[in-house]
Parts: C-alpha cells; sequence; structure tokens
C-alpha cells in the first residue's frame, strides 16, 4: 500500500475516533439534526448512530472505490489525491459536529 493510502487510513480513523466523542457528548439524545434550513434551525433529524456514522460510511466508500479504481486504470494523477479526500470528509465531519454542539 502507497504512503498516501496510509495516511487516508489514519485520516478516516480520526474521522470515526470524532464520531465516536460526539456519540458520548450526545448519548441522552434520540435524534440529531441532518440538516439545517436557511434560518438556522434543523430542518429534519436522524437516528443518532444513522447521524455520526454517516460521514465515516462515506469517507470509506469513496476511499474504497477511489482505491479501485486507482488499481483497475492507469491513474496519472496526483499521489496526494487520497488525502485530499479523506481530509476533506474529515473536515465535513468536524464542521458537522460543531453545528451539532450549536444545535443540541
Amino acid at each position: 500500500m502507497q504512503p498516501p493510502a496510509l495516511i487516508s487510513l489514519c485520516i478516516i480513523l480520526a474521522t470515526i475516533f470524532v464520531s465516536l466523542l460526539a456519540d458520548r457528548k450526545f448519548a441522552g439524545v434520540a435524534r440529531l439534526p441532518m440538516q439545517w434550513g436557511m434560518n438556522g434551525r434543523p430542518s429534519w433529524t436522524a437516528p443518532r448512530a444513522f447521524a455520526l456514522a454517516f460521514i465515516p460510511a462515506l469517507s470509506v466508500a469513496v476511499f474504497c472505490c477511489q482505491q479501485a479504481l486507482r488499481g483497475i486504470t492507469a491513474h496519472t494523477g496526483p499521489a496526494f489525491e487520497p488525502i485530499v479526500l479523506t481530509g476533506t470528509f474529515f473536515v465535513i465531519n468536524m464542521v458537522y459536529v460543531f453545528l451539532l454542539r450549536r444545535a443540541v
């Protein structure tokens, strides 16, 4: 496995860790907001486990697809591409947890 892929796996683990910490923080809340309206209020909610697992699961799925495509095709893109992908999901997860702390 290439070093960028190993770094990406570490970023995915950090994303999962952030969600696990948020799960502890919001243990008393059954449903968490998943979308906010233009007025800043949550428009719909999801069960806590689903809400906190969504972004890490999406990160894993995109990473696996990207690695599979990298193996199938003669990919000539930049080597840091997986790091950018998983790093973006990490930042999105951090923003989501921040918004949860404000809303709940």
